[in-house]
C-alpha cells in the first residue's frame, strides 16, 4: 500500500513503509574508592581497545567513535556514556548492547591493573554498573531516541508516549529496592520512576519529563524528527529490550495514522506512574481525565490492541512490528490473568526480586533489625546490574541462558553486523581516511577529511537510511592524487611500500 507524500507517516519518496531507525544511549554508573582519579579512569579506560577514531576533544570530553559504529565519550564530566549506532532491527538490537557491556567492562578491569593506581599500598578499586540509580540517590541514563517525519508533530503522539511510558513499567521494568520511614523496606517495579518529574519538558538532567521534547534531529531537519525518550531504565531481557522498541514504535505508526489516545491519559499522570511503580501486584487502578479507572495493564492492553487495529487495518506497519506486537499482547494477557511466574525468566524486575528474596533467606540471621533487610536487599540489587570487575545477576542470567534469546558467546564477544543506516557508511568512510592518513573528523551525520595544504570535506551523511557506497567512494575518490597534497604522498608512498614487499 502506498501513501501520500504529505503524509506524517514514516515512508520512502515511493510512498512505500519505512522500518523506524532507533538508538540507544546508556550511562554507566562508576564506583570507585578514589574520586580524586575517578574521571581520569574513566577516560583511559574509555581510549582502550577497539576505536576507529584518534582521541579527540569536543567540549573536553572524551568523544570517539568505535568500529561497530557506536560513540562512546564522557558525559557530563563524571560517567561514561556509550550510544549504540542506528538500527532498525529490533531483534538483533539487545546483542548490541550486551557486547557493549562486555567491551566496556573489560577495558575497565585492564586500566585498573595499571601501576599509577598504586600507592602506598592503597590499591584503586573501581566497579562498573549499568543501571540508572545506586544506593546514594544518583541516577544515570538509558534514553532512547526514534525517527519520525518531520511531518508528525508532537501534539500527535504526546499522549500516546506519556501513558505508554508511565504504564509500561510493568514488563520494563528494571526493579527498585525503596525504604521509606513510615512503610518500612519496600519493592518497586522501576528504578527511573522516582526521577520522573514532569508530564513533558526538554530536561535530560534535573526534572526529566514522561515525553522528552528536545528536538534535535541528527539528520535532516526538514524530513525528519528524532523523539528521545528519558524515561526508560537499563534491563538484561533479550525480549524486555526488544519490547522497549517495537511497542514505542509500533505507538508511533498509530499516531502517525492519526489514531487519538487522549482517552488514556491519567487525572495526575506523574502521580500515576509512582503509584504504578509501588504495586508489583499490578493491580493498583489510577483515575484518567475522562474518570474511568483503570490499572497499568489495562492501560497496556488498549494501547496495543487500539495501535495495533488501526495499523493492520490501514498496512502501515511492518512484518517485525506484527511479530513483536503479537508478543507485547500475549505478555500483556499473562500478566493480566496473574501467570506471573510464566514470565518471571522474561521480565527484570521478576526475576531480580526472586535473587533478593534468596538472599534475604540466606542471610536470615542478619534481619533483626528492618533497616538491615533494607541493606541486603538494596546491594543485591545493585549487583543484579554489575558488569567489572566482575558480572552480576543480569548479566550472568544472560550467560546462563535463563533469558529467552539469550545471546551465544561469540555475540558477546564480537556483537553483530554493522546495521544496515547510515551507520555503516560513516564507518566505512572513516577507516578509508585512516587508512590514507588523513586527518578526520566525524559526527552522526557527517564525516571530514583535511591534509595541511588544503581546506576540510565533509561527507554529509544526513539520511540515515543510507547505505549506497557508490556516493562514499565518488568522495573518497575526489579526495585522491591531489597534487602536492600530503594525502597524495601518502598514497604514493604506500605504493611503493607495496611494490618494494612484492
Amino acid at each position: 500500500m502506498t501513501y501520500l507524500a504529505r503524509s506524517p507517516l514514516l515512508i520512502d519518496s515511493e510512498g512505500r513503509i519505512m522500518e523506524r531507525i532507533f538508538g540507544l544511549e546508556t550511562e554507566y554508573a562508576t564506583i570507585s574508592n578514589n574520586p580524586d582519579s575517578h574521571v581520569g579512569f574513566i577516560f583511559r579506560a574509555l581510549r582502550r581497545g577497539d576505536l576507529v577514531l584518534p582521541a579527540s576533544l569536543w567540549g573536553g570530553v572524551a568523544n570517539e567513535f568505535k568500529s561497530d559504529a557506536s560513540r562512546e565519550y564522557v558525559d557530563n564530566g563524571a560517567s561514561a556514556e556509550l550510544s549504540l549506532a542506528e538500527d532498525t532491527d529490533f531483534g538483533k538490537y539487545p546483542y548490541r548492547i550486551y557486547a557493549a557491556h562486555v567491551s566496556l567492562g573489560r577495558r575497565y578491569v585492564a586500566e585498573s591493573t595499571e601501576p599509577e593506581y598504586y600507592s602506598d599500598n592503597n590499591k584503586f578499586k573501581v566497579s562498573l554498573y549499568a543501571n540508572v540509580e545506586d544506593s546514594a540517590g544518583n541516577s544515570w541514563a538509558s534514553h532512547a531516541n526514534y525517527l519520525a517525519s518531520r511531518k508528525l508533530e508532537e501534539k500527535f503522539y504526546i499522549a500516546a508516549l506519556a501513558v505508554h511510558n508511565l504504564s509500561r513499567i510493568v514488563w520494563s521494568g528494571a526493579g527498585s529496592v525503596v525504604w521509606d520511614r513510615k512503610a518500612g523496606f519496600s519493592y518497586h517495579l522501576s528504578e527511573r520512576a522516582k526521577f520522573i518529574k514532569d508530564v513533558i519538558g526538554f530536561d535530560t538532567i534535573s526534572r526529566r519529563a514522561l515525553v522528552n521534547l528536545r528536538d534535535e534531529p541528527l539528520a535532516d531537519e526538514k524530513r525528519f524528527r528524532r523523539i528521545h525518550d528519558v524515561s526508560g531504565e537499563t534491563v538484561f531481557s533479550p525480549n524486555v529490550n526488544t519490547l522497549r522498541f517495537a511497542a514505542t514504535s509500533i505507538i508511533l505508526r498509530a499516531c502517525e495514522l492519526g489514531v487519538n489516545f487522549f482517552d488514556l491519559m491519567p487525572e495526575f499522570p506523574v502521580a500515576a506512574l509512582h503509584s504504578i511503580s509501588s504495586d508489583p501486584t499490578l493491580r493498583r487502578l489510577v483515575v484518567l481525565k475522562n474518570g474511568r479507572k483503570l490499572s497499568a495493564l489495562d492501560l497496556q492492553q488498549e494501547l496495543a490492541v487500539r495501535s495495533l487495529e488501526h495499523t493492520l487495518r490501514a498496512g502501515y506497519i511492518t512484518q517485525q512490528e506484527i511479530k513483536w506486537g503479537k508478543y507485547w499482547l500475549d505478555l500483556i494477557d499473562d500478566l493480566k490473568a496473574g501467570h506471573l511466574d510464566r514470565r518471571s525468566n522474561e521480565l527484570d524486575w521478576i526475576l531480580k526480586q526472586k535473587l533478593i528474596e534468596k538472599e534475604l533467606e540466606r542471610n536470615s540471621k542478619d534481619q533483626r533489625v528492618t533497616k538491615n533487610r533494607f541493606y541486603i536487599a538494596q546491594a543485591k540489587a545493585l549487583h543484579y546490574h554489575k558488569l567489572a570487575p566482575e558480572e552480576g545477576g543480569g548479566m550472568r542470567a544472560l550467560r546462563a541462558g535463563i533469558f529467552p534469546n539469550s545471546p551465544s558467546d561469540e555475540v558477546f564477544e564480537k556483537g553483530v553486523e554493522l546495521p544496515q543506516t547510515r551507520a555503516r557508511l560513516r564507518v566505512q568512510a572513516i577507516r578509508e581516511l585512516i587508512d590514507l592518513g588523513l586527518f578526520n573528523g566525524a559526527d552522526w551525520c557527517m564525516v571530514s577529511a583535511k591534509d595541511n595544504l588544503s581546506p576540510a570535506k565533509a561527507l554529509l551523511l544526513n539520511d540515515p537510511y543510507e547505505t549506497d557506497p557508490a556516493r562514499l567512494k565518488d568522495w573518497i575518490k575526489s579526495l585522491r592524487g591531489k597534487p602536492g597534497s600530503r594525502l597524495s604522498r601518502v598514497t604514493r608512498s604506500l605504493r611503493y611500500k607495496k611494490e618494494s614487499v612484492a
